[in-house]
């Protein structure tokens, strides 16, 4: 029922994504006992001719997850010359005993100036991946996303101080940072395709394990600044030349090396301890009995370094009140189409044309969700029982639940008819609007008996008259009780649609909840 798939994006894709920020080709750290591809490497990663070709590997909490691949090149086009950037990116972990595995492929083409001319990107982690192209015309970046052949145009406002996805790695290359210094750019994220502030503070150098060797490392922190959420940090360690050895992702414990070609590609022989389900639940005291029969529940929450109530969702059914710094108290209730409304002037009681309308990854116009939308025809035709309908629909539907399988779109459930929560949440969506019934996914945490507390998930809401009510098709209950706890919610339209998953990267490892009373 827990959501890491897309999750994925929100845990290692994102971890991933923050050592784009502030990572450099560096020379060779290669372990005892594992071979070199050559002497030193470094006329393969940086050549005469200013080429860039290196390897790094990524580790989670000891165990080995996967490896990156990094190339710089001058290219021409039409007599013009450029500089192209790629990037390829393998995540393989575990999820509840099962592998799921995720490619990334980045792809940047510049004026030597730095200056963006446009890029691709490729997500795969389900059936089909999702392709995203940016293309600058004068000040806007035209986005393109493409997912199981339905396309997306949106723009993103293009500031002249703004650049491309490898940025931070070539600022560090060209001008080594020294102890310190501060340093500020303005980076476009793949994936997350928003232009962020980010912060490098450099400290001093420090005597730095690398894959058991010890060298004197410049340590980096650097910080960006994502929209709405708190700052994602990570912390480098850079050699005098400005490249970087190692990064680590304090909130997931996410390390990276960069490393030679054969340690980056050598399989780990090593049982992976390391299972991203069992890391991310939330476990609770006590027992939590008949969770989804409650109708209130008072929780404390509680995030390390942050206040959680600024990263919770205040909505119909959630009413946060800030303890102290770090601690709140959130009180959900179910709540249905009936419920008394109480937050006229709140943003999340809006609705917009985009929760109706079909786009890349809830294609709400495609054969076979129209088909399934439409094979109900209760006679009572108020949307509230339509909804409830289609969310038992879907749970009746559904056939397997697969902790394997990457996120999928509602075109490929529809077809499948395989999956878990993102997979209901995605398809029940789909169906909503393709009877035109407003429709969003929210994210969050439910509690997850198996595991003795709250796993990631998602589940969705749906526009009743002049309020978000949520359903959950994993139940099939018709609505919710309140053992889920909202972080945000999203129609998944357009370039940014992950970033919607960042509170949920956000709070990963730094989260306890306690169950102060309920009813």
């Amino acid at each position: 029922m827990s959501f890491q798939k897309r999750g994925l994006l929100g845990f290692v894709a994102a971890g991933v994504v923050t050592g784009f920020l502030a990572c450099g080709p560096v020379t060779e750290p290669v372990p005892p006992g594992v071979k070199a591809d050559g002497p030193l490497q470094k006329a393969a990663e940086q050549g005469l001719d200013g080429a860039v070709d290196v390897w790094e590997v990524y580790y989670i909490q000891g165990s080995k997850v996967g490896y990156g691949h990094t190339t710089e090149r001058k290219v021409q086009e039409d007599g013009q010359l450029f500089l192209e950037s790629t990037a390829f990116n393998y995540l393989a972990l575990k999820r509840f005993g099962q592998k799921i595995t995720q490619t990334l492929r980045l792809e940047t083409i510049e004026l030597p100036t730095g200056d963006l001319v446009r890029f691709r990107s490729e997500l795969s982690q389900g059936p089909v991946p999702v392709v995203t192209e940016g293309q600058l015309v004068g000040n806007r970046l035209i986005i393109t996303t493409t997912t199981a052949g339905k396309a997306v145009e949106s723009e993103l406002p293009w500031q002249g101080s703004s650049q491309g996805f490898f940025a931070t790695e070539q600022s560090l290359r060209k001008n080594p940072m020294q102890p310190g210094e501060v340093r500020q750019l303005q980076v476009l994220i793949p994936i997350f395709n928003q232009t962020v502030k980010v912060t490098l503070k450099a400290a001093d150098y420090e005597s730095t394990e690398v894959l058991g060797q010890h060298q004197e490392l410049l340590r980096i922190e650097s910080s960006a600044d994502l929209s709405g959420v708190a700052p994602m940090k990570t912390v480098n360690w850079t050699n005098r030349e400005g490249l970087t050895l190692k990064s680590f992702v304090p909130s997931i414990g996410q390390t990276s090396y960069r490393v030679s070609k054969t340690v980056a590609l050598t399989p780990d022989h090593a049982e992976t301890t390391f299972d991203l389900g069992d890391f991310s639940i939330v476990r609770i005291e006590g027992e939590f009995p008949l969770p989804h029969d409650t109708q209130e529940v008072v929780y404390r929450v509680r995030l390390r370094d942050e206040d959680p109530s600024r990263i919770f969702s205040t909505c119909l059914s959630q009413s946060i009140e800030s303890i102290d710094d770090r601690t709140a108290r959130i009180v959900v209730k179910a709540v249905g189409p009936e419920s008394p409304k109480s937050l006229e002037s709140d943003h999340a009681t809006r609705t917009s044309p985009e929760d109706l309308q079909p786009n890349s990854l809830i294609q709400s116009d495609d054969a076979r969700v129209v088909e399934m939308a439409f094979s109900i025809r209760p006679q009572n035709q108020d949307p509230w029982h339509v909804a409830c309908r289609l969310e038992k629909l879907v749970r009746d539907k559904m056939q397997a639940q697969d902790f394997s399988q990457a996120f999928a779109t509602a075109a490929e459930v529809a077809e499948s008819l395989q999956g878990d929560c993102t997979e209901h949440a995605v398809l029940l969506a789909a169906l909503c609007r393709a009877r035109e019934i407003p429709a969003r996914v929210a994210m969050g945490l439910v509690y997850y008996p198996q595991g003795r507390g709250f796993a990631y998930h998602m589940w969705n809401e749906v526009w009743m008259e002049d309020r978000w009510v949520p359903l959950d098709a994993t139940l099939g209950r018709g609505g919710i009780g309140a053992a889920h706890l909202k972080l945000g919610d999203s129609n998944l339209h357009g370039a940014e649609a992950y970033a919607a998953f960042l509170p949920v990267f956000h709070v990963l490892g730094r989260l306890s909840i306690e169950i102060e009373q309920m009813r």
